[in-house]
């Protein structure tokens, strides 16, 4: 089972990049960690159980393991804001209902 990081559904409903609020990033040159916008759109696949997207970012790690088209070691630096986001809100509604 899946879920959209960008839209938190489900289903197939498709989340364009636009919702994608930033992916975290190291900078080679500076060494640093920045977030850019990646153009990561996301859209769950039912029949496979996995998040598909139309990036054209690099696949930086896991390619040996998940095969050459596979973003799986990427999750959570394609998605960081909204996760970090969606985590925020959690807590806060945890903290809520104590």
């Amino acid at each position: 089972m899946s879920i959209n990081p960008l839209n938190w559904k489900l289903d197939e409903t498709y989340a364009s990049a636009s919702e994608n609020k930033g992916s975290l990033v190291h900078n080679k040159e500076t060494g640093e960690r920045e977030f850019v916008d990646l153009g990561v759109d996301a859209q769950i696949n039912l029949a496979r159980g996995v998040i598909v997207t139309n990036t054209t970012a690099p696949v930086t790690e896991g390619a040996e393991f998940f095969g050459p088209a596979s973003f799986h070691e990427n999750d959570y630096s394609f998605f960081y804001k909204n996760l970090q986001e969606n985590v925020a809100k959690r807590i806060a509604a945890y903290k809520a209902n104590r």
